[in-house]
């Protein structure tokens, strides 16, 4: 399922804003991935995974030319406060 939806390898990052600094979680979805949604989550300790906009923000969208869309989130905390960060994207079966 996760090979028919995400192409490729999720990338993670840092994006500044303002004077601090928020992990990022890249990917590309495929547009013809019918049947699956895809979740970004975060956690703090990798056993209690949250999503939604009280964990993480999307920063861009970008459509490409071959029929991808290539995502860009963030989280909400700033690394100076929480040092200890994890994000992934969660890929489910639609019912």
């Amino acid at each position: 399922l996760v090979d028919y939806t995400i192409s490729g390898l999720p990338t993670g990052g840092r994006v500044a804003v303002n004077t601090s600094s928020f992990l990022t979680l890249e990917f590309t979805q495929k547009v013809t991935a019918e049947g699956a949604d895809v979740t970004v989550q975060y956690s703090e300790d990798m056993m209690t995974w949250t999503s939604g906009a009280t964990a993480v923000e999307l920063v861009s969208e970008t459509f490409n030319n071959d029929g991808t869309v290539t995502y860009v989130s963030r989280s909400l905390q700033p690394q100076s406060i929480m040092t200890k960060q994890f994000m992934r994207v969660k890929v489910t079966e639609r019912p």
